[in-house]
């Protein structure tokens, strides 16, 4: 093993430290799972107390977790169609005509 030109560097084989199916990283995964799991469930329970949201005539009151939960799930949604629909735009654009295709213009 040769560190030339980097005489502090050390030697790190990535497969071999963090396997995808490494029972060490599962755990940590599991473990942060539990932990985000907790925080969400805590906020539910602290959080118990119904709101009315109202748009225009209509009014709908709900409890507040469920509340963030949709505005989560619809931000989600929007930021999804959004990322989307830039990233067609942006390949069409920079997209090259298909060589023999000649551009009419009026």
């Amino acid at each position: 093993m040769s560190t030339r030109g980097t005489p502090f560097a050390v030697y790190f084989n990535l497969t071999t430290v963090a396997r995808k199916g490494d029972p060490v990283m599962r755990f940590l995964c599991f473990l942060f799972l539990l932990v985000f799991l907790g925080v969400v469930g805590a906020f539910a329970y602290f959080n118990q107390i119904d709101i009315t949201l109202q748009f225009f005539d209509r009014s709908v009151t709900a409890p507040m977790a469920a509340v963030v939960g949709a505005a989560y799930v619809l931000g989600m949604l929007s930021g999804w169609t959004i990322v989307g629909m830039v990233r067609r735009s942006i390949h069409y654009v920079t997209e090259r005509p298909i060589v023999g295709e000649r551009i009419v213009s009026r």
